[in-house]
């Protein structure tokens, strides 16, 4: 829960406190707030980052097979820096290759604010080579792709080229680093 740093003693959520002479952290992630209107813990969790969560990835899976044949799935790419850019353009990549496989139908749309065209350069190269399908919109710049507000249980999402409706949205979303490191002034922007 806490670190002080003067006494060397670590602070345990469940009250107690151990002194040390060296600490190792794994904080872990968090989600990062950005301040996006419906954007809390519920709008998460019915539509999953599925960004390193094997549950998450498992709900997102069921969400793409119980959707209509016509459906409308929505990638979100966050802006900002990320870890692992190419695996952003990878999950587009394989959500168009089981739409393409499973949902003839379906279209996607990728909202990509992320920083430069990298993602969409991966996408486009593998489409490209095929097997992604024809009924992508990529929408990309942090201007174009910027989320204003959401809104889970009506499926829409605000950028500011006007509302989405969509069946399935993954919504991948900033990570910054555990609470535990804020709170230990492990941190810094």
């Amino acid at each position: 829960e806490a670190i002080d740093w003067a006494s060397k003693t670590a602070h345990a959520l469940s009250g107690r406190a151990f002194v040390f002479d060296e600490i190792v952290l794994a904080p872990g992630t968090a989600v990062q707030d950005e301040g996006i209107s419906g954007l809390d813990a519920q709008a998460r969790h019915r539509w999953p980052a599925a960004w390193g969560s094997r549950r998450e990835a498992r709900r997102l899976a069921a969400q793409l097979a119980g959707m209509p044949e016509d459906g409308h799935v929505v990638v979100r790419l966050p802006a900002g820096e990320v870890s692992h850019q190419q695996g952003l353009a990878h999950r587009a990549i394989r959500i168009a290759q089981y739409l393409n496989a499973r949902k003839t139908a379906a279209r996607l749309t990728v909202l990509d604010a992320t920083d430069g065209l990298e993602a969409a350069d991966v996408f486009a190269s593998a489409a490209a080579r095929g097997g992604c399908g024809g009924r992508v919109r990529w929408i990309g710049g942090e201007e174009r792709a910027r989320v204003l507000a959401v809104d889970a249980a009506a499926g829409t999402i605000e950028p500011p080229a006007g509302t989405l409706k969509a069946d399935v949205v993954n919504f991948i979303t900033p990570q910054q680093a555990g609470p535990i490191a804020h709170a230990s002034g492990l941190v810094d922007q």
